[in-house]
């Protein structure tokens, strides 16, 4: 790709050239997570929970914006947002109190 921004300007080629399939990959993450949220899944509200309780996860979370790819697999299913709590170390308060209650 050439861009001149002067008459007398060399051609700049682009460092990195934006493929479909680059675009693709992230709107891809970018509509699972919307559709995460919109219809959420039981395993959606320990996380969620966790969120609240540890700030390295709502880290993790965040930069899910910038980089939707990094939320797979952890904020999509069910077992590996299980084991990417028990990783955290950060079990949510629900499982818990369960825990202390029986």
């Amino acid at each position: 790709m050439t861009y001149r921004l002067d008459p007398n300007a060399q051609p700049v080629e682009s460092a990195r050239p934006v493929t479909y399939q680059a675009i693709y990959r992230g709107i891809t993450y970018f509509v699972r997570k919307t559709d995460c949220l919109l219809t959420p899944p039981a395993h959606l509200q320990d996380l969620m929970v966790a969120m609240a309780e540890n700030p390295e996860i709502i880290k993790d979370y965040l930069q899910g914006f910038n980089h939707p790819p990094s939320l797979s697999p952890w904020f999509f299913e069910p077992v590996a947002a299980k084991n990417y709590l028990a990783q955290k170390n950060a079990m949510p308060s629900i499982y818990c109190k369960t825990v202390l209650a029986v």
